[in-house]
């Protein structure tokens, strides 16, 4: 893949969406990542707000905490590899994935001040459909439930802990045009949901959820999103998305109903086993 050279340079957004990739389609976001750092330069994460739910918010926070391509990359590798060499089926298939989190948090000793400085605002799915932002924490731990509330799929992943009392879920499923909207008119959208993005990269279910291994998949993702990307900021138009009526009479749009239910009745699951193993097996 050669590099291209921008002839304009065009002004970065005021605020960036991070929404699903699922785990399987991260290497498309590190392509976009990719050029986004081209046309912006390498300290690009400092010149804007951003806003993210689902497994991006991990590479979001790498980013503002200064790690370099490689080491999201490898990083991302390195947690494939567990899954597949080990993986863990019945106790949940995030147990690498909350380990990583939990290593970079550990070894950025000031990561709650960059996270001041440099705010990301992290969103999680509250009973049963209500998609909520969350952007300071009191401690690393908090931080970590969030991180790990974002990403969480009922039996793909173990029982997460509550939020402020309340039962959580994946925050991208919730997310609505509206819920970006209010937050900047012209915040730009990465995702695979078409409703949710501005950069048309579309992955099939499969590709989003699959998790594999091959080197030449992971390149071919790759270079789908920095391509997407390329193709689309330099249009030059990132600033005029939500401009037309159409956005006005959809702003609803964009929430994943059909995954809810999947998430909402494998946390029900979740409870009635803990309950039974709780009130019943142990007692």
């Amino acid at each position: 893949m050669t590099t291209k050279d921008t002839t304009q340079i065009i002004p970065i957004p005021p605020a960036i969406y991070v929404g699903n990739f699922g785990l399987g389609g991260c290497p498309v976001l590190f392509g976009i990542f990719k050029r986004m750092k081209e046309v912006w330069g390498d300290d690009f994460y400092e010149k804007t707000a951003w806003y993210a739910d689902g497994f991006s918010v991990i590479f979001v926070i790498q980013l503002l905490c200064g790690h370099t391509s490689t080491q999201i990359e490898q990083g991302y590798k390195s947690v494939i590899r567990k899954m597949h060499s080990t993986p863990n089926y019945w106790t949940g298939q995030n147990i690498w994935l909350d380990m990583y989190v939990q290593y970079i948090l550990q070894n950025e000793p000031k990561i709650l001040s960059i996270l001041e400085t440099h705010p990301i605002h992290i969103g999680v799915t509250i009973p049963f459909c209500q998609h909520t932002w969350k952007d300071s924490w009191k401690s690393l731990e908090e931080l970590y439930k969030y991180v790990k509330a974002s990403y969480n799929i009922p039996l793909y992943c173990n029982h997460c802990e509550t939020i402020e009392g309340e039962e959580v879920v994946y925050g991208s499923y919730s997310c609505t045009l509206e819920d970006l909207i209010l937050v900047d008119e012209n915040i730009f959208k990465i995702s695979t949901n078409p409703n949710l993005s501005d950069i048309f990269c579309r992955l099939s279910t499969w590709d989003t959820y699959f998790i594999n291994q091959e080197e030449s998949l992971y390149n071919y993702f790759f270079g789908l999103g920095y391509e997407s990307c390329f193709n689309e900021i330099d249009r030059n138009n990132i600033n005029d998305r939500n401009s037309d009526d159409s956005v006005n009479k959809n702003r609803y749009r964009g929430m994943n109903v059909g995954m809810l239910w999947v998430c909402w009745i494998g946390k029900g699951i979740q409870l009635t086993y803990e309950y039974i193993v709780q009130e019943i097996i142990e007692k």
